[in-house]
């Protein structure tokens, strides 16, 4: 593909920006990087990183590839600590006309840009793809070819390392919540978006590799963190009412650690039983006081959301 400046490609205005929040990504960001320009794709395309505060020489590889393909934008996102916000200060400073999101960590497969290119060219103002998800020793955990749901809502939602928006759609409802930390922060958009009238949809053939934490322990807190952002959204979306379904949650914990403590040590079996135990003992934690998020008004404008009783969520392990 023709190379120009940032703002046209080839004579033509950009289709897309793919961002790339990222903070101490360099080791594994290069390799992203590279197989985001060898994409094949009819979609005139940016790279932006959002730097969310690096200091292992995340900026400075970026500029270095910079200077050899001007597709490619360093973002200052460092303003305050957070995805969410590197997230936003990436979109905000794109020129495409939709925004396409992965992460440093991850790698997207062959035909990822053209395979969101053809359902945003038709249409589509939100997308999402599909998952492999793949242990640090290269094993598969598992392959995810839909959208999400979170207990009995029937409004979709994509994983952040592997979705898009157009930017009109982002506009409208503020980007991010900035205030989620550590999960349900991309159901919170989703949800946002479609209150707004831009719903999601599967773009088939849209695939990452996500590498999931191997250590236990590193497994717990990844998901003890989703499970106090699950009841953030809760309160967001719900009010303290919708905490009362949340009642036996001490029982799913007990249940849980039960299960942890019985199940063999190198068993995908205890994998799950680790990352039901820490979900369950993050929203049993997220439901002590705390201070109310602001009402979803806020960034929709709309006096409802969609309805959700939310129990529990349907991660992978």
């Amino acid at each position: 593909m023709q190379v120009a400046d940032s703002r046209a490609i080839g004579g033509r205005e950009l289709d897309i920006s793919v961002v790339i929040p990222c903070r101490n990504g360099a080791s594994t960001l290069e390799r992203q990087l590279d197989t985001l320009l060898s994409q094949d794709t009819a979609a005139a395309f940016e790279v932006i990183v959002a730097d969310n505060g690096s200091t292992d020489g995340t900026a400075d590889l970026v500029r270095a590839y910079r200077t050899r393909d001007p597709r490619v934008r360093l973002v200052d996102a460092s303003v305050a600590p957070g995805v969410n916000v590197a997230r936003n200060a990436g979109a905000r400073s794109a020129h495409g006309r939709f925004i396409l999101l992965c992460d440093a960590d991850d790698l997207v497969h062959p035909g990822w840009l053209e395979a969101n290119w053809r359902r945003l060219r038709d249409g589509a103002h939100c997308v999402g793809g599909g998952i492999d998800r793949v242990l640090e020793d290269g094993s598969l955990l598992a392959a995810e070819r839909m959208l999400y749901r979170t207990g009995r809502s029937t409004v979709p939602y994509a994983n952040g390392a592997n979705c898009g928006f157009s930017a009109e759609a982002f506009a409208c409802v503020g980007g991010f919540d900035e205030s989620f930390a550590g999960g349900a922060d991309e159901i919170d958009f989703f949800w946002r978006l479609a209150a707004a009238g831009y719903p999601l949809v599967l773009a088939d053939g849209a695939v990452i590799s996500k590498t999931q934490h191997t250590a236990l322990r590193r497994v717990f807190r990844q998901h003890y963190s989703y499970g106090r952002g699950e009841v953030r959204l809760i309160r967001k979306f719900k009010g303290a009412w919708g905490l009362i379904p949340l009642l036996a949650l001490p029982f799913h914990v007990i249940g849980w650690a039960l299960l942890t403590a019985t199940s063999r040590t190198d068993s995908r079996w205890r994998r799950r039983c680790v990352v039901n135990l820490a979900f369950h003992l993050g929203m049993l934690r997220g439901c002590l006081p705390t201070r109310r998020p602001a009402p979803v008004s806020r960034w929709t404008g709309a006096p409802s959301a969609p309805t959700a009783t939310l129990a529990r969520h349907s991660r992978s392990a």
